[in-house]
């Protein structure tokens, strides 16, 4: 048992003595084959990377013989394999040809003909002289379209074209207003004087012909010239402008209120009223009365309409002029324009309004758009009163839709009154619609029998207007914010507020009303000083309410979602509820 053992053992050490063998041998020819690779030029790329850079590597230089105390120099190169040396004779002929002095055009360019650099300046011509001008030659252009090539887009501002203008040769230019005496004596000095070197008979043509000043036209000391024609600067206000200045007209009164918890805010109203009964005079007027006569509106609602318009007619004041329209699904007109409140036109509209009966659809939109063909008078202020239970039933239904387009069609020429004659009518539209035109609207919630003491009520309180067309503008940078933003005409017997809230540190309020009082535009501006404490917190959430009305009014005009943003986020800063939640 014990030989086998030995067998394997000796078996094993001889296979790992052949392995260690194998690896040298290995070795050797690989190391033979490199050197032999890296000798050899195949002039092929297939070779590895590092085979090529290796094959690329520059041989050093190598030193055949060392000469000592010899002038020569060795100057050529091996003709012929490495181990050549060129003949020391040629050596010595190399030094020779580099003693000498080297050739003049290495050191200098030579220097070429005129002919040669003529290249492309050649063909450039001599520069002209410059012309002479004796005397001053003005440039004369008329502006102006002679072909017209493109149509005109807006036909309210139709271009319109000129003919052709000759043009004058050597015209004169324009000739200041000049004194004739001061000319005359400026013409007896000597050329080169202060004064203008002028043959006499160009200064007579001068003064009098060219420019027409008299003799008595001042004159402007040392200069010879006149400072302005004679009363130019003479004028009445009324001749430079037709706005009169209301300073005396009106006046306003304004309440304060600042709150603890907003310190950087102040809130405040204010009540513009007329100054006086004799200083601002009442306005004619015009006035239409447009009833719903639809079946929504039953007979025994009209009935005491028809009552309420007939007492409306004798609340018309001389010098105004009316018209009664009614409606259902089109408009219907008493008068086909306005009429004076004289015996005959009073029948004849109370005769109209007798025979309204109750049938029908209702169209409110295509109703108050007929109201917009009237023509308008400026300066006086139309008023119309619509009486309605708000409900359209034809044509366009959507409220939101009608009050968007028929402002955005009024543009606060007409001032719409609306009441609503049942407790169920459709009050945000009749409010909103009213708001949104320079007037208001209220619903008669107590009774039919109550319609026509309120439609007197309302004719009474629109029945004196004093401004018309009345604008507001607070200046940019005032920070104030102020609502109405359109407000109604100004009216004796209605009172006028605007609320605003500015910065706590305001201290004063400016701004600017602007009207018409008949024919004669009206502005002035106010400055109030501010005095918190002497409002409540009513006026606080007032203005609140004042500025969803104006969110709403805007979200009808333009469906924009910010709006509702807008309103959600006015309603829950100052707790105040969205009216109409739900119809917008």
């Amino acid at each position: 048992m014990q030989r086998p053992e030995r067998a394997m053992v000796r078996f094993g050490e001889q296979h790992i003595g052949a392995a260690v063998a194998a690896v040298a041998l290995s070795f050797c020819i690989h190391a033979a084959l490199l050197l032999v690779l890296t000798r050899l030029d195949f002039g092929v790329s297939f070779l590895p990377p590092q085979v090529r850079r290796l094959r690329e590597r520059v041989r050093p230089m190598r030193v055949e013989e060392v000469r000592i105390g010899t002038a020569e120099r060795v100057t050529g190169v091996r003709p012929e394999g490495e181990g050549a040396v060129a003949p020391a004779a040629d050596a010595s002929a190399g030094v020779d040809d580099l003693a000498g002095s080297a050739d003049q055009g290495l050191l200098e360019p030579p220097i070429l003909p005129a002919e040669t650099l003529e290249g492309e300046t050649g063909s450039l011509a001599e520069p002209s002289a410059v012309p002479e001008r004796n005397e001053w030659e003005p440039r004369q252009d008329i502006l102006m379209i002679e072909d017209r090539i493109a149509a005109a887009e807006i036909p309210e501002l139709e271009r319109r074209m000129i003919p052709q203008i000759d043009r004058v040769q050597r015209a004169e230019d324009r000739i200041p207003d000049v004194d004739l005496d001061a000319v005359k004596e400026d013409a007896g000095r000597p050329s080169g004087g202060p004064g203008p070197d002028l043959p006499r008979a160009e200064i007579e043509k001068t003064a009098r012909g060219a420019t027409g000043v008299s003799d008595e036209v001042p004159v402007m000391p040392g200069t010879g010239l006149t400072a302005t024609v004679a009363g130019r600067f003479a004028e009445e206000p009324e001749e430079i402008s037709t706005v009169r200045p209301i300073d005396r007209f009106l006046q306003a009164r304004i309440f304060a209120y600042a709150p603890r918890r907003e310190p950087r805010h102040l809130y405040f109203r204010i009540d513009i009223e007329r100054a006086g009964p004799e200083i601002l005079p009442v306005l004619p007027k015009d006035v239409i009365l447009i009833q719903d006569c639809s079946a929504s509106m039953a007979e025994q609602r009209l009935h005491f309409c028809r009552d309420g318009l007939i007492r409306c007619l004798q609340g018309i004041w001389e010098g105004d002029r009316f018209n009664v329209v009614s409606f259902r699904e089109e408009a219907q007109s008493c008068f086909t324009d306005w009429t004076a409140p004289e015996p005959e036109s009073l029948g004849r509209a109370e005769a109209f309004i007798q025979q309204m009966a109750s049938s029908g659809n209702t169209d409110i939109f295509g109703s108050m758009k007929h109201l917009l063909a009237f023509d308008r008078t400026p300066g006086r202020p139309v008023v119309a009163l619509l009486v309605t239970d708000g409900r359209p039933t034809t044509g366009l239904v959507d409220s939101s839709e009608i009050i968007g387009e028929f402002s955005r069609a009024n543009d606060g020429r007409l001032s719409v009154f609306a009441m609503g004659t049942v407790q169920t009518a459709n009050a945000y539209l009749l409010d909103l619609l009213s708001y949104c035109n320079r007037g208001s609207a209220f619903v008669v919630t107590s009774g039919r029998w109550d319609i026509p003491d309120a439609m007197v009520r309302l004719m009474r309180e629109v029945g004196r207007p004093v401004l018309s067309d009345l604008r507001f503008r607070f200046g940019s940078g005032s920070a104030c914010e102020v609502y109405p933003v359109l407000t109604s005409n100004l009216y004796l017997d209605r009172p006028l507020a605007i609320y605003g809230r500015c910065p706590r540190d305001a201290g004063r309020v400016v701004f600017q009303a602007v009207g018409e009082a008949g024919s004669a535009k009206c502005d002035m501006v106010f400055d109030l000083r501010i005095q918190p404490g002497t409002g409540d917190s009513q006026i606080r959430l007032t203005w609140a309410q004042q500025k969803i009305y104006h969110l709403i009014g805007q979200y009808a005009r333009r469906k924009d979602a910010s709006l509702l943003d807008s309103i959600r986020d006015t309603a829950r800063r100052y707790r105040v509820d969205v009216p109409y939640r739900g119809r917008f």
